[in-house]
């Protein structure tokens, strides 16, 4: 998938592919070496450009957001973004969304030595890693981190980290120093693509202490709480870890042992932000160099364009990053069980007016859609015939309302037969954008006879996993997935995107046939059936894309839009 791209050029929109069924105040030149401008060590006449190395350069990039560590197999409650340069991977994705060889030398080939599918329905796949590399602290990178960092994922009792595709592993086996087999119980089409699903685990700072683990469960927490997972962090990624003052800023050095060569830009200092505005203001003072997805509303970014002029690139992609509106079917959390009714979910869609919110959200710069699936994806002409699409209708709205038991009383709003208001919640989380949205869906809903109480997740609420997934009505989210292993609970410790907790057997049943089918063509197909299902029970509504963007000074050379750190290395500040 993601394939049919189109790069960026100047400040307009560029499209891409989007894979589916998926505060602080203070400015940069605070410390010294400020970003993107030149930093010497050395005499003053080194400085000065008479003699000596090459004056060392840094880059400031403003993130929204702050990872509560730094390692990739454990999902963080609201994305971040800073992991992607602390960490490699087997297998990375392109800025096509290609999967490419990173640590491994190539993709294993089905039907070769490398992807042997056998009778019984198990598989083996090998990697064989890249020759010299290193680890942060320059020990060397073997195939034992990888069976070491399989034996922690599999591990039940540790719960921390997501489980694909150690779910589906056997066994993982080192032949020798730098070539592992894994063995599959059962088919897993993506077996050939193992990007931040399975990173390897360095055996050597974490190996006693797993150990100790075992041999005493009570060791969990000091496992867990080891600094390594956070400010001693030691990975494979393009960037080594410098320090990491939390809440404001991580300091990292370009790391030479990095498997594409050590990068142009020799430190980074990844900002974090909580307020657009403050980005803005650092960004037009040419303290911030690059402003990462969602660390600038719409409107901000469109006030950048303007005052930079051809100081800097701006631009949107209208085809990723899809909002749903997620109804809660767990009867112990939804508190209008109406909701729980596929009329009323009918009904609900055919009150959405989408171009309301692109025209209120984006100027109309968006893209109207009835599904999260890129309109680039090469299944989307397919997926688009077979869909059931909800058009703004209220008229439609009251025919599934009355067939449902619902019909307006006095005031024009739905009741049912007892006289009691049809009222759900409908949450959304903090966010000028998302708080602008909800006013213009309760809006559109009302005008339809639909009344909806309004109510904000913050920030500190979606950190927490279990806030995410027990919201009372309707919740919006990003991607959403419907099925029964990504449902969070207790004892998967709330993890997962499945927040509303949707079942569906045939739905499953797609699920199931997908992972397990390995030829690309039937892949897709499911997709399809997969989407049209979801679009006739409506687990969630499809509201739009956020028209994400990214900004970055004119100087700087290299970042785009999809998977943006991919070639981060290869960056560099340019006269």
């Amino acid at each position: 998938m993601g394939r049919g791209r189109k790069e960026p050029t100047g400040h307009g929109i560029r499209s891409n592919g989007a894979l589916w069924l998926g505060a602080m105040l203070a400015t940069a030149g605070l410390f010294s070496g400020c970003a993107g401008q030149a930093r010497t060590t050395g005499t003053g006449s080194d400085r000065a450009g008479q003699t000596g190395p090459a004056p060392e350069r840094t880059i400031v990039i403003a993130f929204r957001n702050e990872s509560t560590d730094l390692a990739a197999k454990i999902p963080n409650a609201v994305s971040s973004g800073q992991k992607e340069l602390f960490n490699a991977y087997l297998i990375g994705r392109d800025h096509q969304n290609a999967p490419q060889p990173f640590l491994a030398e190539a993709l294993p080939q089905l039907n070769t030595d490398t992807w042997r599918v056998y009778p019984d329905g198990k598989m083996d796949t090998t990697y064989r890693l890249k020759p010299g590399l290193t680890w942060h602290d320059g020990q060397p990178l073997t195939a034992d981190d990888l069976v070491f960092a399989w034996m922690a994922y599999s591990d039940k009792g540790l719960g921390v980290f997501s489980p694909k595709p150690q779910d589906l592993i056997e066994d993982v086996i080192a032949l020798d120093s730098r070539t592992v087999v894994i063995h599959w119980r059962a088919l897993y089409g993506e077996a050939d693509v193992l990007t931040d699903g399975f990173p390897p685990l360095p055996r050597h700072i974490l190996g006693q202490a797993f150990a100790d683990y075992q041999q005493d469960p009570t060791a969990r927490e000091a496992l867990l709480k080891r600094p390594f997972w956070t400010t001693e962090w030691v990975g494979l990624g393009p960037y080594r870890l410098d320090r990491w003052e939390p809440g404001y800023a991580l300091y990292a050095d370009a790391f030479p042992g990095y498997v594409f060569g050590r990068p142009k830009i020799d430190h980074v200092i990844a900002r974090i932000f909580g307020d657009e505005n403050t980005v803005l203001t650092n960004m037009l003072s040419d303290e911030v160099q690059l402003a990462t997805v969602t660390t600038l509303r719409f409107e901000n970014g469109m006030v950048l364009r303007r005052e930079w002029g051809s100081r800097g690139t701006v631009f949107y992609d209208p085809t990723v990053n899809p909002q749903h509106a997620v109804v809660q079917f767990r009867p112990e959390y939804q508190k209008t069980p109406g909701l729980l009714d596929v009329r009323v979910r009918k009904a609900l869609n055919h009150a959405i007016d989408r171009q309301a919110l692109q025209d209120g959200l984006f100027d109309g710069e968006g893209v109207v859609s009835h599904s999260p699936v890129s309109p680039l994806e090469p299944f989307y002409p397919e997926l688009d015939r077979t869909i059931t699409k909800y058009e703004y209708d209220p008229r439609k709205t009251e025919v599934f309302m009355n067939e449902a038991g619902f019909f307006k009383d006095s005031q024009g709003y739905f009741v049912d037969g007892l006289g009691q208001r049809f009222r759900p919640d409908f949450q959304v989380l903090a966010g000028p954008i998302f708080e602008r949205h909800q006013t213009i869906m309760q809006n559109t809903w009302s005008r339809a006879g639909i009344e909806t109480v309004g109510a904000t997740l913050s920030l500190a609420q979606q950190r927490d996993l279990i806030n995410r997934s027990t919201f009372p009505g309707l919740g919006q989210r990003g991607a959403a997935n419907y099925t029964v292993e990504q449902i969070g609970t207790p004892e998967n410790r709330w993890t997962g995107a499945n927040l509303g907790g949707y079942t569906n057997p045939d739905y499953e049943a797609l699920w199931a046939a997908f992972n397990t089918t390995l030829e690309r063509a039937e892949r897709d197909r499911l997709q399809v059936q997969m989407a049209k299902l979801a679009s006739e029970q409506l687990p969630g509504f499809m509201l739009y894309f956020n028209t994400n963007g990214i900004s970055y000074v004119a100087a700087l050379h290299g970042p785009q839009f999809t998977n943006i750190f991919w070639s981060v290395h290869a960056w560099e500040f340019r006269q």
